[in-house]
């Protein structure tokens, strides 16, 4: 009995050293539910530990006492109301993810500019945090149970520029249901912000409830237009005996002087508070050999717009000995403390054909700066590639063959290339052939599909590409354009299209 007692007192000694040992090795992040907040309302401050490859259950977590962050460094600019803590599991392909989480109540004590300093655990510190703490509103006279707030960032704006509306709702008593619709205008298109949000604020000496919603509005025409009341109508517990009260409340009309596109301003139109516009190389060498493959991607990325407002950028003219392929374009939307913010991204595979010095146009794209209120422009800077090596040779068309689609039927086969895949057809459109060859070099045809064989006497338009051996690589076009290497059999493996 004693040697039990002494397995199982060693068991859990030797489980705590090892979560102990785990925590130390986590990953540490926090996050608040509001940037922004009036004076004397909470806001709730969440730092989540993740660990990984735990070998411990829940039921460890919950009987092991866990150290808690330290939150001294929190009294100096916040009074903590509260404190909860919690945990998750999941397992993912076998391998566990722990998450444990501390949510902190917290009132800030004076207005203006916050910052939330880092908060130390084990050897881990979360990232600093900003908050911004506005002064609160001049107590209403009257002590209604329940009321709302309304206020944009500015009344004015030019059109397509981006105005925040804040909206709360605060009510006394005890919520059983409500209904509280979100604001409209035909003139405006308006776009809530995240979800809506919790706190507690005191007015005149009495605790109230409060929702917090913020939307994104985006002005259609100059005009001065009117944002009209939102009406919330409730249910609410009125007293000790937990009576049913209806309750109903309205917002403030707001007004929202809306201007017109500034004569000097550019077209496209773009109203942003920053807009900033990034590149990068892939291999990063201005150095190149021909029939090397260079990637370009570019991101714009602007603060207050959507990123469905973003234009395209254009693919430069093509240059005589450099071939571009552009891949799709990708847009997504991100919700920040500013509103939204849109960016987008463009990839370019530019592959020389033949040898010289080529330079690759600066790319500018205007907008107008909504913070200073005046034109801003981003520019990338020109290019010049260095192409070294030979002049890739055209495929050439051999007699006694029958063109029925007016292409040549024959290719000359060059052993120059260094792009895996992709390649050209007579008309210099991209298009892709198999690569069996690849990892190895064959010196004649050895198959009817082989990738380096010339195309046969039917006729019909030629593809042709590059293996990672540096062979080029010739495919089978028939009369409507259709690779013959598409037409094969199922089980046969081909490289992802291009175009």
């Amino acid at each position: 009995m004693v040697t039990m007692h002494f397995r199982y007192a060693r068991y859990l000694i030797g489980s705590l050293l090892l979560l102990l040992a785990t925590l130390t090795q986590a990953e540490l992040t926090a996050s608040i539910d509001r940037n922004e907040v009036q004076q004397g309302e909470t806001v709730t401050l969440t730092v989540t530990a993740l660990l990984e490859d735990t070998p411990f259950s829940l039921f460890d977590l919950n009987t092991l006492k866990v150290p808690q962050p330290d939150t001294s460094v929190l009294e100096q600019d916040f009074e903590i109301l509260g404190q909860d803590q919690r945990y998750s599991m999941q397992f993912t392909n076998n391998v566990s993810e722990t998450r444990i989480f501390w949510e902190y109540t917290l009132v800030p004590k004076r207005t203006g500019e916050i910052r939330i300093p880092p908060l130390r655990w084990q050897k881990e510190k979360t990232p600093a945090l900003s908050l911004t703490v506005r002064e609160a509103p001049a107590a209403p006279t009257s002590d209604a149970p329940v009321r709302i707030e309304a206020e944009l960032d500015d009344d004015e704006a030019y059109v397509g520029e981006q105005r925040i509306l804040n909206m709360r709702l605060l009510y006394r008593e005890d919520m059983a249901r409500g209904q509280w619709p979100h604001p409209d205008h035909p003139d405006l298109v308006i776009r809530q912000l995240g979800k809506q949000t919790e706190f507690t604020r005191l007015i005149n000496g009495k605790a109230y409830h409060g929702l917090a919603r913020r939307y994104a509005l985006f002005p259609r025409k100059p005009v001065k237009l009117t944002i009209p009341p939102v009406t919330f109508e409730g249910l609410l517990i009125h007293d000790i005996r937990k009576t049913l009260t209806k309750r109903i409340a309205s917002s403030p009309e707001l007004t929202l002087t809306v201007k017109p596109v500034p004569e000097s301003a550019s077209s496209p139109w773009l109203p942003a508070r920053r807009l900033s516009m990034t590149e990068t190389w892939t291999p990063d060498t201005t150095d190149l050999k021909v029939g090397d493959s260079l990637t370009r991607e570019i991101t714009l990325e602007a603060l207050g717009l959507d990123a469905a407002d973003l234009p395209e950028i254009v693919v430069p003219t093509l240059l005589e000995g450099i071939r571009i392929y552009p891949q799709p374009a990708q847009r997504d939307t991100r919700e920040t403390a500013y509103g939204l913010t849109g960016r987008l991204r463009v990839a370019w595979a530019i592959v020389p054909t033949r040898p010289g010095t080529y330079t690759l146009p600066a790319i500018e794209i205007r907008y107008w700066n909504t913070v200073a209120d005046k034109a801003g422009q981003v520019t990338l800077p020109p290019r010049t590639l260095n192409v070294t090596g030979d002049q890739l040779a055209l495929p050439a068309t051999t007699s006694g063959n029958t063109d029925t689609g007016g292409r040549p039927g024959t290719m000359v086969l060059e052993n120059t290339g260094r792009l895996v895949g992709a390649g050209l057809d007579f008309h210099g459109r991209p298009c892709l052939v198999p690569s069996q060859a690849r990892g190895r070099q064959r010196r004649g045809p050895t198959h009817p599909h082989s990738p380096a064989l010339a195309a046969s006497p039917q006729g019909g338009a030629g593809c042709f590409g590059f293996s990672s051996g540096g062979r080029i690589m010739a495919g089978k076009r028939d009369a409507h354009g259709t690779p013959a290497w598409r037409k094969r059999g199922p089980g046969t493996a081909y490289p992802a299209s291009v175009e």
